[in-house]
């Protein structure tokens, strides 16, 4: 969302892409660091590229409404959860940006599955190609979905290991020359 609103002001402003003689392009990357992380000489250049480069305002407040998000995952507890997601929406509502009541309403879209993921223990599942992937299944507490791929090499989850589903490491590729059959 923050880069969204810095590429849409810099156009609306330049009538271009950013380049490197504009510091808000420069320090873009900046821009999505958590304010935790700055050093001082970085809280430095990013109030110095907010007061020059951002005359309305409009990328340091898409900055303010990405910080409260950034906080929700570090939380467990629902009162800190209420507290962190409050912030957002203010914040989102504070910025009066398209960008971010985009951002607002795709978050209450999918709270129910957010406020799972931050307050239960959700496996996630392994990257594709992980040495692990195979080793995973032993892994997980009995009656937790496992993770399976199809012929087509997408990722998706099975209810069972007993799924008519090949695994993934079941799933072997057509040799050069023979057709392909489902």
């Amino acid at each position: 969302m923050v880069t969204d609103v810095r590429q849409r002001v810099t156009r609306e402003q330049l009538g271009r892409r950013g380049t490197t003689r504009e510091q808000v392009w420069v320090n873009r990357r900046m821009l999505l660091t958590g304010a935790d992380h700055l050093s001082q000489r970085q809280w430095t250049r990013l109030e110095r590229t907010f007061q020059t480069e951002d005359p309305t305002k409009e990328i340091a407040a898409a900055w303010a409404v990405k910080e409260p998000l950034r906080m929700l995952p570090g939380e467990s507890e629902a009162h800190w959860i209420r507290r962190r997601l409050y912030d957002f929406y203010n914040a989102a509502a504070d910025a009066h940006l398209p960008e971010a009541t985009r951002l607002a309403r795709t978050i209450d879209t999918w709270w129910p599955a957010i406020l799972v993921a931050l307050t239960e223990q959700v496996p996630t599942p392994a990257p594709k190609g992980s040495t692990e992937s195979s080793n995973r299944q032993d892994a997980l507490p009995a009656g937790s979905p496992t993770w399976t791929t199809t012929k087509g090499a997408s990722w998706s989850t099975s209810p069972s290991p007993d799924s008519d589903r090949p695994r993934h490491d079941e799933v072997t590729p057509p040799k050069v020359g023979e057709p392909h059959t489902e």
